[in-house]
């Protein structure tokens, strides 16, 4: 399948994948699992987070991914 046919939801699953593999457990668990996926352009991924102070962290911790 080529990467410009994957849903928004499957490209994060991949990222989130790679993800998992890196950092310890329970960040994986508090931060980025409850987050989800909702848009895709040919240079982004939007993605949703449960609120403000989750968007800085996570930008804050892994903006450049």
């Amino acid at each position: 399948m080529h990467s410009a046919e994957l849903t928004p939801p499957e490209v994060w699953s991949l990222i989130l994948d790679e993800t998992r593999k890196t950092i310890h457990p329970q960040t994986f668990s508090t931060w980025l699992e409850p987050t989800e996926a909702v848009a895709l352009t040919s240079d982004r991924l939007f993605v949703n987070v449960k609120n403000q102070f989750a968007v800085d962290y996570i930008d804050g911790q892994y903006g450049a991914v």
